[in-house]
C-alpha cells in the first residue's frame, strides 16, 4: 500500500485535548462541570458540585480553568464561565429540564443576570411570553438557545425572539414618550381610531400642531393602545433619520420594509426582491434628463402598495410619517412630490393607513383634500382655514392646547415627578391660567416651581405668577430657568452663549470666556463649567457624535431672536469673530469645525469669496438647522447649497443668478413629482434668462410634459441661440439633442434627423466626450429607424460609437442611467461590458408590456445557453413564461418575485463574459431597445399630474 493509499486516522477527543493542551476529562470533575453548565457565570472559589457526596479534587481550579473563560466583574473578583463546547457537553449529560433544575439547586446563591434568568426561564415549560421581556432578556435568550439547541424540546424559535426584539425596538421610543403618563386627548384618539378601524380612507390623515403641543406623544399613546388591543402592523418613519431623504420617497419605503419584515409572516426573499426594485428605481433616475427617467416615477408606491396588500392578508398597516416639517423644510416642490407619493400609496394599498404629522398643515395637502378652501375669501391671509368644512373622514386633526382638566393633571404629574409636594387645586388652576395649557409650557412651569421653591408661591403669589406671565411664555420660562442656574459662570455660558451652537471646554476658553466675562480661578476651569452646564437637561443636550453640548433646538428658536434685546451687539459680534478664529485653525478634514466656522461667517455676513472656499457638502449636512437663524441674503446662499427651495417671497429679493438656481431645483422637483403646472408657475415668476440659463431646457421639458411639443421646441431653440451667442457650445448641443428627442417622441423622425445633423456639426467643437458619445448613440438610433436597410452606413456609425466606449466612458455611463440604456440599446450585441453594466445599474425594468415580453425572450435565450443563474424555482418560472408565450404578466412575476438582487448581479457578470455577437446579447439589446422606445414615445398627457 502506497503512502497515498494509507487510511487516515480519525482525530479523537483525547487527541484534540492533547493538541489544545487541555487535560483529559476526569470523572471527578464532571459534577462541577454539570453545576457550572447551568450557571451563566460563577465564582470558582464558591462553586458547589451537583450531588451532596461529591469529593472536591485537590487541583479543582487547575482542572477547571482550561474549560472556562474568565470575565472581569468590576464590582467583584473575576468570574468564570464554561466554554460553549464544555457547557453543551455537560447539558447533554444532564439531558432533561428536571435534572438541570436539580443542578441549579447545588448553587442557590447564584447571580441573577439577564442571561441566568433567561436560562432558568427556558427550564420552565412553555409557552413563553416574549412580549413581556426586556430587551436585555430577549437578547440573552439567543445565547441560551445556543446552549440548549438540540437538547431540550419546546424552546422558542430564534425567529420568534427576533420578532419580539424588533417589536421592542419599534415601541421603545413610544414608551419613553409616554413614560411620565398621558392625559386627555380623548377626541383626537377617537379620530385616530376611526381612521385606522374604519373603511379605506381616500387620503392620508394629517395631524398638525405647534411645537410642544404633544403630537409625538399623542401618536405614541395611540400606537401603544392599538398594538395592545388590535392586530396592527406598524411602520414609524421619522423624517429626521439619516437614512431618509425627503426628496426620494423610495427611501421611506425601504425604511418601512425593514420595520415590517419582522412583523409579517412572509419569506425574507420577498422583502429582498421588493427592496431590490426600489433601489434600482433610485438608480434609474437621472436629474439631467429627468423626463426620460420619469417613466418609473411613482412606481415605488405602486410596487410597495401592491405587495403590502398581498402580504398583510387583511391586516391593517399603519404607516406613520412623523416630523413632516422636515419634508416642508426642503420647499413646496419636495412637499408636493412627497404628498403625491403618499396619496398614491394610500390609493394602492387599501389596507394601509398613512398618517402624517407635523407642525404646519401644508397648503399642498389642503389642495388635495379640499382645494376649494384655499380659494375662499378670508379677512386676512393669516386667518386659519375653516377646516371644519372638510368631511370628517379627510379632515386633518388640529392638535391644540389641553383642556382644563387635562392641563391640571399634567401639571400635577410634572410637579410630582420633580419631587415636590402636591399643590392645592387653586394653585394649579392659577398656574395653568398664566402659563397656558401647552404641555411643554406646563412642564417648564413645574421646573421653575422647583427652582423657585413651592414656598415662594405661598409667600408672594402675585410676584411668582407675574414671573410666569409673558407674551412668549416658552421663551420666558427658559429664561427663568437660565436665571436659576446654580453657578453664575454657567449662566453666562448658557446666555449669551446661545450665539454658539456647540459648547465644549475649548469653546468656553477660546470663544466665550472674554466676551462673557469669565475668570478661571479658585478651581474653576472650562471643563468644570461644561460639566455643570451638562446637568441642565432642559437647556442642553449631548451631541452623540462628538460629545459636545448643544442648546436644545426649542431653546434656540424661542430665545435667539431676542438675544440682542438683552446683550450688546458688540458682545455678540465678538463671540462670532472668536468662533471663526477658533474653528478656522482646526484640521481641514474636521467636518464639525468647518460647519461651525461657516455658520459664524454667515452670521457676520462675510463676503462670499471668503465663505465659498470653506464650503464642503459634509459640513453642509450639519448646517440644516441654521437656515432660519440667518439674514435673508445669507439664508438664500445656504439654501442653495443645502438643496432647499425657498418660497416665492424669499426668491423675489434674489439676483438673477440666485433666482435661476432656486427655480432650476424647484421646477425639476415638480417635474419629478409629475406636477408640470406647478413647475411652469415657478418658471414664469420671471421672463428674463441668463445667456447660459439651465431654465431653457427645463421649460422645454415642462411643455413636452404638457403635450405641447411645438412650444417645447421653441423654448429649446431660444436656448440654443442664447447659448451659441455666449459661446456655450456644450449647452447648445445639449438643447439640440433635447429637440431631437422631442421630435422623435412624437414620430417626426425626419425633423429629428435634420436637428441631429445640426447637433453633429456643433459636436465637433464640443469639449465633452460624453455629449459627443450621446450624439453618436442618437445617430445610430435614428438611422436604424429611418434607414433600416442601410447596414453599411450604420456599421460605420456603430464603429465610431464603439471607438469612444473605453473604460472611462463606461465608468461615466454608470452615472448616466438614461444614456447607459440608450447605448445598450444600440451597442450591447457587440459590447458585452456595456450589456453587463446596464443590467447591474438599471436592474430589471418591466414597466411596460413590450419591455416585459422582450425581457422574457432575453432570459429564455440566456437560460438555454446556460448563461443564467441555475435553480429549480427559476427553471420552473421560465418554463411557465415560455408556455404562456411570453405573457407580460408571467414575465413580471419572474422579474419581481423570482429573480433576486444576487441573481441580477450574477446575470450581469455572466453577460460580461459572453463573446460579442452572441444571440443572448442580441436578446438583451432588444430588451433595452424596448425600454428606450417606451421612454421616448409615452404620451405625457397620460402621466399622473395635477
Amino acid at each position: 500500500m502506497t503512502q497515498a493509499q494509507e487510511p487516515q486516522a480519525k482525530l479523537t477527543l483525547d487527541d484534540l485535548e492533547r493538541f489544545l493542551d487541555l487535560p483529559a476529562e476526569d470523572d471527578g470533575l464532571l459534577p462541577f462541570c454539570d453545576a457550572a453548565a447551568v450557571l451563566a457565570g460563577f465564582d470558582p472559589l464558591e462553586l458547589r458540585a451537583v450531588g451532596d457526596d461529591t469529593k472536591m479534587p485537590e487541583d479543582l481550579l487547575a482542572q477547571l480553568r482550561p474549560l472556562c473563560e474568565v470575565t472581569a466583574d468590576p464590582e467583584a473578583s473575576s468570574r468564570w464561565s464554561l466554554l460553549l463546547y464544555e457547557r453543551r457537553k455537560a447539558l447533554m449529560r444532564l439531558g432533561t429540564r428536571e435534572r438541570m433544575i436539580e443542578a441549579l439547586a447545588a448553587n442557590p446563591a447564584r447571580e441573577q443576570s439577564a442571561l441566568q434568568r433567561g436560562f432558568e426561564r427556558l427550564l420552565q415549560p412553555g409557552p413563553y411570553a416574549l412580549e413581556s421581556l426586556s430587551r436585555d432578556e430577549l437578547a440573552s435568550l439567543h445565547t441560551v438557545l445556543e446552549w440548549l439547541a438540540g437538547i431540550l424540546d419546546g424552546l422558542p424559535a430564534p425567529g420568534a425572539i427576533d420578532k419580539a426584539l424588533h417589536r421592542h425596538d419599534l415601541l421603545a421610543p413610544m414608551r419613553r414618550l409616554t413614560a411620565a403618563g398621558f392625559v386627555g386627548r380623548d377626541e383626537e384618539l377617537a379620530r385616530l381610531e376611526q381612521f385606522v378601524a374604519g373603511p379605506p380612507p381616500g387620503a392620508p390623515l394629517f395631524v398638525h400642531g405647534p411645537g410642544g403641543v404633544g403630537k409625538s406623544t399623542l401618536l405614541a399613546q395611540f400606537i401603544l393602545d392599538q398594538v395592545e388591543t388590535q392586530d396592527l402592523l406598524i411602520a414609524y418613519l421619522d423624517v429626521d433619520r439619516p437614512t431618509i431623504r425627503p426628496e426620494l420617497p423610495q427611501t421611506f419605503l425601504l425604511d418601512a420594509l425593514g420595520q415590517l419584515q419582522s412583523q409579517l409572516e412572509v419569506p425574507k426573499l420577498y422583502f429582498e426582491s421588493t427592496a431590490k426594485e426600489l433601489e434600482y428605481e433610485l438608480r434609474r433616475y437621472e436629474g439631467q434628463r429627468s423626463f426620460e427617467s420619469v417613466n418609473v416615477a411613482g412606481a415605488g408606491a405602486e410596487v410597495f402598495g401592491d405587495r403590502l396588500t398581498e402580504w398583510a392578508k387583511g391586516r391593517t398597516v399603519l404607516i406613520v410619517v412623523d416630523t413632516f416639517e422636515e419634508v416642508q423644510f426642503f420647499g413646496p416642490d419636495v412637499t408636493e412630490s412627497f404628498l403625491s407619493f403618499a396619496f398614491e400609496l394610500q390609493k394602492r394599498a387599501p389596507n394601509a393607513r398613512v398618517l402624517l404629522s407635523g407642525r404646519t398643515l401644508p397648503n399642498e395637502y389642503i389642495a388635495r383634500v379640499a382645494g376649494q378652501l384655499l380659494h375662499q375669501p378670508r379677512e386676512s391671509p393669516d386667518d386659519p382655514l375653516p377646516l371644519d368644512r372638510i368631511p370628517e373622514a379627510k379632515r386633518p386633526i388640529t392638535l391644540d392646547v389641553l383642556d382644563d382638566e387635562s392641563a391640571r393633571r399634567l401639571l400635577a404629574n410634572s410637579i410630582a415627578a420633580s419631587g415636590m409636594a402636591a399643590l392645592p387645586e387653586r394653585d394649579l388652576d392659577d398656574i395653568v391660567r398664566v402659563v397656558s395649557r401647552n404641555p411643554m409650557c406646563l412642564k417648564l412651569a413645574a421646573r421653575l416651581l422647583r427652582d423657585e421653591g413651592v414656598d415662594a408661591l405661598a409667600k408672594d403669589r402675585a410676584a411668582l405668577l407675574t414671573k410666569l406671565r409673558a407674551e412668549k411664555i416658552q421663551a420666558l420660562l427658559y429664561g427663568r430657568i437660565l436665571l436659576h442656574l446654580h453657578a453664575d459662570d454657567v449662566r453666562k455660558v448658557a446666555y449669551p452663549g446661545l450665539v454658539v451652537r456647540r459648547i465644549d471646554a475649548a469653546v468656553v476658553e477660546q470663544v466665550l470666556a472674554e466676551p462673557c466675562g469669565l475668570e478661571f480661578k479658585d478651581g474653576l476651569t472650562p471643563a468644570s463649567i461644561v460639566s455643570d452646564l451638562a446637568q441642565e437637561a432642559a437647556l442642553v443636550e449631548v451631541d452623540p457624535i462628538d460629545g459636545s453640548l448643544r442648546h436644545r433646538p426649542d431653546v434656540r428658536r424661542a430665545m435667539l431672536e431676542d438675544l440682542t434685546d438683552h446683550v450688546e451687539a458688540s458682545v455678540v459680534e465678538t463671540i462670532d469673530k472668536n468662533a471663526v478664529k477658533h474653528y478656522a485653525k482646526q484640521d481641514t478634514d474636521d467636518v464639525i469645525a468647518r460647519a461651525e466656522e461657516i455658520y459664524h461667517r454667515l452670521r457676520l455676513r462675510q463676503a462670499w469669496r471668503t465663505i465659498s472656499p470653506r464650503w464642503t457638502d459634509q459640513a453642509g449636512s450639519r448646517l440644516k438647522g441654521a437656515l432660519d437663524e440667518l439674514a435673508a441674503e445669507q439664508r438664500l446662499w445656504l439654501a442653495e447649497r443645502l438643496g432647499v427651495t425657498l418660497d416665492a417671497r424669499a426668491r423675489q429679493s434674489a439676483d438673477q443668478s440666485a433666482w435661476e438656481a432656486q427655480v432650476e431645483r424647484s421646477a425639476n422637483r415638480y417635474l419629478k413629482g409629475q406636477a408640470p403646472l406647478d413647475a411652469l408657475k415657478v418658471l414664469q415668476e420671471r421672463s428674463a434668462r441668463l445667456p447660459r440659463s439651465a431654465l431653457f431646457g427645463i421649460e422645454s421639458d415642462v411643455y413636452r410634459f404638457l403635450s405641447e411639443p411645438d412650444r417645447a421646441l421653441a423654448v429649446a431653440r431660444r436656448g440654443v441661440e442664447s447659448a451659441t451667442a455666449d459661446g456655450a457650445i456644450d449647452m447648445a448641443l445639449e438643447l439640440l439633442l433635447r429637440m431631437v428627442v422631442i421630435d422623435e417622441g412624437r414620430g417626426s423622425l425626419a425633423a429629428a434627423e435634420a436637428t441631429l445633423k445640426e447637433a453633429r456639426a456643433v459636436a465637433v467643437h464640443s469639449s465633452s466626450r460624453l455629449l459627443r458619445f450621446r450624439v453618436a448613440v442618437t445617430a445610430l438610433r435614428l438611422h436604424r429607424q429611418l434607414h433600416p436597410k442601410a447596414r453599411e452606413e450604420r456599421a460605420v456609425l456603430r464603429r465610431d460609437a464603439r471607438a469612444m466606449l473605453d473604460n472611462e466612458m463606461l465608468r461615466r455611463l454608470r452615472e448616466r442611467p438614461v444614456l447607459l440604456r440608450e447605448a445598450a440599446a444600440e451597442l450591447a450585441k457587440d459590447e458585452p461590458r456595456l450589456a453587463a453594466a446596464a443590467i447591474e445599474i438599471l436592474g430589471i425594468e418591466v414597466a411596460s408590456d413590450s419591455q416585459a415580453e422582450s425581457f422574457g425572450r432575453a432570459i429564455a435565450h440566456a437560460a438555454a445557453e446556460k448563461k443564467l443563474p441555475q435553480g429549480q424555482t427559476l427553471d420552473d418560472a421560465l418554463q411557465a413564461v415560455k408556455e404562456s408565450n411570453f405573457d407580460p404578466r408571467a414575465v413580471r412575476q419572474v422579474a419581481t418575485e423570482v429573480l433576486t438582487g444576487r441573481d441580477t448581479r450574477k446575470l450581469g457578470s455572466e453577460l460580461s463574459k459572453i463573446e460579442a455577437g452572441h444571440v443572448v446579447l442580441r436578446g438583451f439589446r432588444d430588451y433595452f431597445r424596448a425600454g428606450v422606445a417606451d421612454s421616448l414615445s409615452i404620451d405625457p398627457s397620460k402621466r399622473r399630474s395635477r
